[in-house]
């Protein structure tokens, strides 16, 4: 198997998907930025419905010690009525996050496929600047080779053919 050059010198390399690649990796900041807002947002509604739990049954607990010390229908049935609404309210907080969790789940998806395609630019960039230095490296390597056999000939010609020297 034939091994790979290290990037030694990357100096006269463009990566032609460069634009390309910088707009993956706006995409996937976007993405992150979103997930970033869908956490606080499933943050707020966790904190809103654990406050509305603590409500119920602050509410609940009152309810009952109440009927016992002072029995008023009345009341106790507005009282129901208010644990009722909290109720409502803590369903549609729970059936908010059930929502708010398949998108962070679809979104978490968009986000891995996103990786993955700046992972495989990322990589093609790589090979492509491997493969330009040891093109670099090639032609350094030619150059070298024809001012060695050019130094060659005019040193055998130099001594073929000597100077005469100056009196």
């Amino acid at each position: 198997m034939k091994s790979r050059p290290t990037v030694q010198d990357p100096r006269g390399f463009v990566y032609p998907l460069t634009p390309y690649l910088r707009k993956q990796e706006w995409h996937l900041d976007n993405l992150e930025r979103r997930m970033s807002q869908l956490q606080r947002q499933i943050a707020s509604v966790t904190q809103t419905r654990l406050a509305i739990e603590n409500q119920c049954k602050q509410q609940s607990a009152y309810l009952h010690t109440s009927q016992q010390t002072r029995p008023d229908p009345t009341w106790h049935r507005s009282g129901l009525l208010h644990l009722l609404e909290l109720r409502q309210q803590l369903q549609r907080r729970n059936q908010e996050l059930a929502e708010l969790a398949a998108q962070k789940e679809l979104l978490q998806c968009e986000r891995i496929v996103q990786q993955r395609k700046l992972d495989g630019l990322m990589e093609h960039r790589s090979f492509t600047l491997q493969e330009h230095v040891a093109e670099q490296q090639r032609i350094a390597a030619v150059e070298a080779d024809r001012d060695w056999l050019s130094r060659r000939v005019s040193l055998k010609h130099a001594r073929a053919f000597p100077t005469e020297e100056l009196q």
